[in-house]
């Protein structure tokens, strides 16, 4: 893919910003590529400076403004791959809010069940659990066997968790 220039709005004068994610510094004659900073969300920025004045900038979303056409007006920039350091622009996209935490969540981040951070069981160990609770074994023999107290094995039986792990045959 072959990198194409753009001058920032409102910053024509000083500096640009590429299709691959890039941002150029154009003052006191000189191209510059500049370096980027990962904020605590863990998006690249850097400062864009105007008039004595500091601007912190995101780089996905200059990249979007400037490549990615959004003809719906949405607000968020969403990276397709769930990377949020790959800021090349076949990888935006623009989004409501919604649509951004529902792809975050619903299919770049598998945390449920034994995928959670949290999790004290397994998937094969709640599908033996569910099977037990469906012999009539009570919560409290089946918390014995598990690191977790009976109120989970409760949860479990509710199917208030671990919905989507069948009982072992």
């Amino acid at each position: 893919m072959k990198e194409i220039w753009k001058p920032i709005q409102g910053f024509e004068e000083y500096y640009l910003v590429s299709n691959k994610g890039r941002v150029k510094s154009t003052r006191f004659n000189k191209e510059k590529i500049l370096k980027t900073s990962i904020s605590t969300p863990g998006y690249k920025g850097l400062n864009l400076f105007k008039n004595k004045r500091s601007h912190s900038r995101e780089v996905h979303r200059l990249v979007a403004i400037h490549f990615v056409p959004n003809p719906e007006n949405k607000p968020e920039v969403n990276h397709k791959d769930g990377d949020k350091l790959n800021n090349h622009a076949y990888n935006l996209e623009w989004m409501t809010h919604k649509e951004n935490f529902d792809h975050a969540y619903g299919n770049l981040f598998d945390n449920k069940g034994e995928n959670h951070g949290n999790s004290k069981l397994t998937n094969k160990q709640v599908s033996v659990i569910k099977k037990r609770l469906s012999e009539g074994e009570s919560y409290s023999s089946i918390a014995q066997d598990y690191p977790v107290s009976r109120h989970t094995i409760n949860y479990i039986a509710l199917e208030r968790t671990w919905r989507h792990v069948d009982a072992a045959k």
